[in-house]
């Protein structure tokens, strides 16, 4: 089934003002999503998996009160003379309140997404040199593929990245699903000057990930 972004409902809102007034309002985890070392290959290396922390306020009148949400960041990368390209792969818990999810991604425009991954990457020590401001994607492109046992979307960009203080252009490749109560977003990266495209979609169809269900 092919995931579905919406945005987050009054029923939110509802769960804010029952939490009452003290603490944090809910912590939620995920389990970690990676491609395994036997499908790498072509230059592609794991530089880590780490686990970041998503704080998310929701207010409702005079009531404020966080959602704390624990993700993972999966890094693979392929470097040149020149060039890099790489995979971030970053799992979200999809905890639910009346049938809505409250994960961070699910309310998020591609534009949004894009940055909000590439932010994620840069909270650990995988080595880009693309900074979380893309801007001006434009689609070149969707094609389906198998991710995580599900017919997945696989949209393709092209838009514009600061590297080391330059604007260059960059290719991007962008699938979200859920799996085992997690949402899983896969994004990759390269130069228009690399033929990187199918190794990186090779990748995101050998994602493997363990939920909770």
């Amino acid at each position: 089934m092919q995931f579905s972004r919406s945005r987050v409902s009054l029923a939110v809102a509802l769960l804010v003002v029952l939490a009452g007034c003290t603490g944090t309002l809910a912590e939620f985890s995920s389990e970690p999503a990676v491609v395994p070392e036997s499908a790498l290959s072509g230059g592609y290396v794991h530089g880590n998996t780490t686990d970041v922390t998503v704080p998310l306020g929701f207010a409702l009148g005079p009531v404020s009160r966080d959602v704390r949400l624990t993700g993972w960041v999966s890094g693979y990368s392929k470097t040149t003379d020149d060039d890099i390209a790489l995979l971030a792969v970053v799992s979200t818990p999809d905890a639910e309140f009346e049938g809505q999810s409250l994960s961070p991604v699910v309310h998020l425009s591609d534009p949004e997404l894009v940055s909000w991954t590439l932010d994620r990457l840069a909270e650990t020590s995988v080595q880009g040199g693309i900074a979380p401001d893309v801007t001006g994607l434009r689609v070149l492109d969707t094609e389906t593929r198998t991710v995580l046992g599900t017919p997945t979307e696989v949209v393709t960009y092209t838009g514009t990245a600061e590297v080391e203080g330059e604007s260059v252009a960059v290719v991007l490749h962008l699938a979200v699903v859920s799996h085992e109560g997690d949402v899983i977003v896969a994004l990759a990266a390269h130069d228009p000057d690399l033929d990187e495209r199918e190794a990186l979609l090779a990748l995101m169809e050998r994602i493997e990930h363990e939920g909770k269900e």
